[in-house]
């Protein structure tokens, strides 16, 4: 991720039993606008989807922090550990799952979702999002968050429900029930390298990939 210009670039490998995929995804955001470039074959074909930047996303990583110390958020420091070589004061709780809301709709991910299961992920679809459990540590020198441990197992299958419901045009048929189970689903994440990423080149096929 870079913050000026604010482009990020998620490289994706995903594999089920047998099947298995390599992409990429680029972030822009451009003025008012989210643009998300994606490819699930190595950058050979790609799509591109331009959003509203409706809900404003951190745009540094002193952003993200105040966000995750906000009204959505209750979280409590517990300890310190080391983290990058380097101590880091460590906060867990919870977070509002209107922030997963607002994610998902800033950066287009509620439009992909709409993509795949052929139908409205609107914000009412996903209005009623359980509160997330998370682990934040915090650099002592620095103060910039430096990982993240995300529990998103419950909110998940939350969004998985919404999503099936939405398939059937917003209701469940009467007489009809059912349930998904989400055993585990954790995001563990580790920043670092501060100020020393190069410039994130978007290609040329991706840029003139033909918007969705």
């Amino acid at each position: 991720v870079t913050y000026e210009p604010n482009v990020a670039r998620a490289d994706v490998a995903l594999s089920s039993g047998d099947e298995s995929m390599k992409g990429v995804i680029y972030v822009v955001r451009d003025g008012e606008n989210v643009i998300t470039y994606t490819s699930d074959d190595e950058g050979v074909t790609w799509k591109k989807n331009v959003n509203p930047q409706e809900n404003q996303l951190p745009q540094s990583p002193d952003e993200t922090l105040n966000l995750f110390s906000g009204e959505g958020a209750d979280l409590q420091l517990i300890g310190e550990e080391e983290v990058n070589g380097k101590p880091a004061k460590v906060y867990t709780g919870t977070i509002d799952g209107k922030f997963l809301q607002d994610i998902l709709n800033s950066t287009a991910a509620a439009g992909e979702l709409t993509e795949a299961v052929g139908a409205d992920m609107s914000e009412e679809a996903l209005a009623n999002l359980s509160d997330i459990q998370v682990t934040i540590k915090i650099d002592k020198e620095s103060g910039l968050p430096v990982q993240y441990t995300i529990d998103m197992a419950d909110a998940m299958k939350e969004l998985m429900m919404a999503a099936m419901v939405a398939s059937m045009g917003g209701e469940m048929p009467e007489g009809m029930t059912f349930d998904i189970e989400i055993s585990d689903m954790l995001i563990d994440m580790t920043l670092s390298d501060f100020d020393a990423i190069a410039p994130i080149e978007i290609p040329e096929a991706a840029l003139n990939a033909p918007e969705l």
